[in-house]
């Protein structure tokens, strides 16, 4: 299955509503339940970043919730933010998009591509998003599996 999908059950486009959580509502609303079945939860950073997910109640219990429960968080570009806003930032070195280095307030932006601290793995931009995609698998899977896929997509070989 494809837990991952339960979050990319929004649409934002102009004129719209912003919907986020039908993928919780297949699930009764029950976010525990939903959370004990994921590996990781990743943030996609655009504009409706900060529009809508960093002022989402429901987006950063979540956000929190994921992160109580010792789960991976993966954030890029803009969404390192909604990290920020959901206060699991303090202590921790991050990156995003350079617009965005002085909206985090809790946690140390770095310039480089990928971080990880801890459970939480932070991207630039979508520039660094196939090391990042690479990274993800390394930690949720093995560097053999990291490094299979990248020679599948034909990755700086």
């Amino acid at each position: 299955t494809s837990d991952w999908y339960i979050l990319q059950t929004w649409e934002e486009e102009t004129g719209h509503d912003f919907y986020w959580n039908a993928g919780v509502r297949r699930y009764g609303g029950d976010l525990q339940g939903v959370i004990d079945k994921l590996d990781y939860i990743q943030d996609l950073g655009t504009t409706a970043i900060y529009l809508n997910l960093a002022s989402e109640n429901k987006v950063l219990d979540l956000v929190k919730k994921t992160f109580n429960n010792d789960k991976y968080i993966a954030a890029i570009c803009a969404a390192p933010f909604v990290l920020d806003r959901a206060g699991i930032l303090d202590g921790r070195e991050v990156t995003c998009y350079p617009a965005w280095q002085d909206k985090i307030v809790s946690g140390t932006v770095k310039n480089e591509n990928i971080l990880v601290d801890g459970k939480i793995i932070t991207g630039r931009g979508v520039g660094a998003a196939i090391d990042m995609g690479l990274k993800i698998v390394e930690i949720l899977s093995s560097t053999e599996a990291s490094e299979d896929l990248r020679k599948k997509v034909v990755y700086n070989i």
